[in-house]
């Protein structure tokens, strides 16, 4: 499995807000992978706050959270719905941190979490996650 990643800056703003995260795990035999893309919402005045703050929040699961869940027997939901209820309170915590500073921002988020051959997936905002089968992209 070959894993990377490339950002660009883009040709109008002076901040790249892009947050890449990729974590990977043994689990016995098995690997399990996270990988996610933050992109701050640049024309929202700090974008890169936001992607940073998501992308922090989600190191914090992968080491505190995760390992809870792995000894539950639906694994795949399980962590589908920590994801969810995680993902719904770091943008609690964003939007209360823009209130506070008089700031308007936010981010989007693509996230796979792969796992005993399957996917969770996590979308919101506008970047996209793609899957490459038979050199096509679907």
């Amino acid at each position: 499995m070959e894993i990377g990643y490339i950002t660009d800056i883009g040709k109008v703003r002076t901040e790249n807000q892009d947050r890449c995260l990729i974590l990977k795990r043994k689990v016995g035999t098995e690997d399990m992978l996270l990988c996610m893309v933050a992109d701050g919402m640049g024309g929202t005045g700090n974008g890169g706050f936001a992607s940073q703050t998501v992308t922090e929040q989600m190191q914090n699961w992968w080491n505190r959270k995760l390992p809870e869940l792995l000894e539950k027997p639906e694994i795949h939901a399980y962590i589908s719905q920590s994801l969810n209820q995680n993902i719904l309170q770091w943008n609690h915590m964003i939007y209360q941190q823009s209130k506070r500073c008089f700031i308007s921002t936010g981010t989007t988020l693509s996230l796979l979490f792969a796992y005993q051959n399957q996917a969770v997936l996590k979308q919101i905002g506008d970047s996209r996650i793609y899957l490459e089968r038979d050199k096509e992209w679907i």
